[in-house]
């Protein structure tokens, strides 16, 4: 007998679906199918900050009122804990699912049909020798005296719907069990023009791969082993209690103070380092259905703006 109801967090999910599917329609402009997209990754955003965090949440709770209410609540909780669970790993499912079609969309049509249509992203291995030594000067000039670098070691804060570069340095290549990870946050306005070539042509470069690319001149002295790029989701489903007569205006400054700090949900990540990807779950605390590896674009949500080139 099939269910009378949808269950909210999967029908949420198969709402994204649907989102990705306008992007998938091959007859509409590719520009607006890439809108759909950044769509797509924004509302994931949202589902793992609120939805998933509120599952999670539960889980926790129900642990907390075993361990207070002792054996005779221990069959409600083992069943409610295995449900939320359950629905986590359906939720996982179908995530990946939709992240696979939403890149191979974006990767291998979408950004094609851009390009020959006059707009191209170039990424770093197609770089040509004049295209490096602008971005190479840009970075230089630009970028690295404005960037922060910190080690992990010293319980840096990372934040929320931020991209960051992660990099494993040595000292030197002889000695490499003495090693330092170093984040970077990458800015927001991350898509950057190339100068023109004459052809017609508008191409434009990720500003986190040139920082990943020109790293050794960010790091003089070091020998930058690996690197990836990282982003995280913070729990953000906060209730606002204002009967207590409290400044409203204080209340919100509260929330916004826990929402930076709150628990990490979920990590995406790019490929390059599974150390960097293990050492960044454990400072995390994540256990690994809570990150994803993306073969793309990192906080695609944040590159909205190529829509107004």
């Amino acid at each position: 007998m099939r269910p009378i109801y949808f269950n909210r967090e999967l029908s949420w999910l198969d709402f994204n679906t649907r989102v990705l599917e306008e992007a998938l329609r091959s007859e509409l402009a590719a520009l607006e199918r890439y809108k759909f997209l950044t769509i797509v990754s924004s509302n994931f955003d949202e589902f793992f900050m609120v939805r998933m965090a509120a599952i999670k949440r539960t889980t926790l709770q129900n642990n907390a009122r075993h361990c207070y209410n002792g054996a005779h609540n221990i069959q409600y909780n083992i069943t409610e804990n295995h449900a939320s669970k359950k629905l986590c790993r359906k939720a996982r499912k179908k995530t990946q699912d939709i992240i696979k079609r939403q890149y191979n969309c974006l990767m291998n049509d979408v950004f094609p049909t851009l390009a020959k249509n006059g707009l191209q992203l170039v990424s770093m291995n197609k770089w040509d020798e004049l295209q490096k030594q602008f971005i190479k000067k840009y970075v230089i000039d630009k970028v690295f005296p404005y960037l922060n670098p910190l080690s992990l070691k010293s319980k840096t804060h990372i934040s929320g719907e931020t991209l960051y570069a992660a990099f494993l340095l040595h000292q030197n290549e002889e000695r490499k069990n003495i090693f330092e990870i170093v984040i970077v946050k990458i800015p927001d306005c991350r898509i950057i023009m190339l100068p023109y070539g004459g052809d017609g042509v508008c191409r434009c470069f990720l500003l986190e791969q040139a920082v990943q690319y020109f790293a050794p001149y960010l790091f003089p002295g070091c020998f930058i082993k690996e690197s990836m790029l990282l982003k995280i989701d913070r729990e953000a489903d906060f209730s606002i209690d204002n009967e207590n007569n409290e400044n409203f205006i204080k209340v919100m400054e509260k929330v916004i103070v826990e929402r930076e700090y709150s628990r990490v949900i979920r990590m995406t990540y790019s490929a390059g380092s599974k150390f960097l990807r293990d050492e960044f779950a454990r400072h995390l605390k994540l256990e690994p259905d809570d990150i994803y590896l993306i073969y793309g674009p990192l906080h695609l949500a944040n590159l909205a703006s190529l829509y107004d080139i």
